[in-house]
């Protein structure tokens, strides 16, 4: 398909071909009804949803922020709507309590390939039947947009974030303010909470540091942490093209009372390990004071 159908001459480019059926998957576009209606089988669109549910361009995002317990595939057949049409065949899988966005994604993938090949068979014998989507049970998954992913921790249960973490992979992320110092965090988990307001970092175990939210605790797990520099973000490779300031390392490690060593080499070459930012974190004092965590003395070599 065209990168974009809108362009000039894109309809009549894939006309040209003479298409029997036209398959479209994750394409982000409406297609206009003179192509839609061309093929002598149809058109058909296989989606990430059990429509009516999650229409749009960001179902299986949606479908874990929302908690869903099962989602699965549609294939259905094109008309002028937003996944209106209807459906010829569907699939469904759990969506398990830890299924991120990308993991969910392949595993659609599949389902939604096997299915289509056993419509695609319906339509070349005149077997294929598309039932009407039901009225009942529509929701909309609008595309994703960078706000989308930023943490107000007094706003969110730790139960939300997570699904936030899990959901908004790889984009939007999610970004998160630690300390006084925006992350973006990558990986987590619910635990219980501890005395504190939302956003106060509650306690430390290990590699990790758990933040109260508006109801219950949020794990981060420092080695899966990235810490945010404007619009630049640490990837952890060798050879990484972000960079952390060294100031915003000073900073993020006085504020949660842990003494930060620097390694060998430049400043951006140490913290773009964050693996081995974290092991050096490990252990490291943790001493809280009048509900809040001291620093450790600004205890930061240089």
């Amino acid at each position: 398909m065209p990168l974009k159908i809108g362009f000039p001459g894109s309809v009549d480019e894939v006309l040209a071909l003479g298409p029997e059926c036209l398959v479209v998957a994750a394409y982000g576009q409406i297609l206009p009804s003179t192509l839609i209606d061309a093929p002598p089988f149809g058109s058909v669109n296989v989606h990430a949803s059990l429509l009516p549910r999650w229409r749009g361009a960001s179902p299986i995002a949606h479908a874990i922020l929302a908690g869903d317990t099962e989602t699965g595939v549609s294939v259905m057949r094109m008309e002028a709507g937003l996944d209106t049409g209807p459906v010829y065949a569907t699939a469904s899988v759990a969506t398990g309590a830890e299924a991120t966005t990308p993991a969910l994604t392949r595993v659609l993938a599949d389902l939604g390939a096997r299915e289509l090949l056993a419509v695609l068979d319906g339509l070349a014998h005149g077997t294929a039947v598309a039932q009407p989507q039901s009225t009942v049970g529509v929701t909309l998954a609008p595309r994703l947009r960078r706000e989308d992913g930023r943490v107000a921790w007094a706003a969110r249960s730790a139960i939300e974030v997570d699904r936030m973490v899990r959901a908004l992979q790889p984009w939007p992320g999610v970004v998160a303010p630690l300390s006084g110092v925006d992350v973006q965090v990558q990986q987590g988990a619910v635990t219980d909470s501890a005395f504190g307001f939302a956003g106060d970092v509650v306690r430390h175990e290990g590699e990790s540091v758990v933040v109260q939210t508006r109801d219950g605790g949020y794990r981060i797990d420092l080695d899966r942490l990235r810490p945010m520099a404007g619009r630049l973000t640490v990837t952890g490779s060798e050879d990484s093209q972000g960079f952390y300031p060294y100031e915003c390392a000073r900073r993020l490690a006085a504020r949660l009372g842990l003494a930060l060593v620097e390694l060998p080499g430049n400043h951006a070459g140490m913290i773009a390990r964050p693996a081995e930012f974290a092991a050096r974190l490990r252990g490291l004092p943790w001493a809280p004071a009048s509900g809040d965590f001291a620093p450790a003395d600004e205890a930061v070599t240089r």
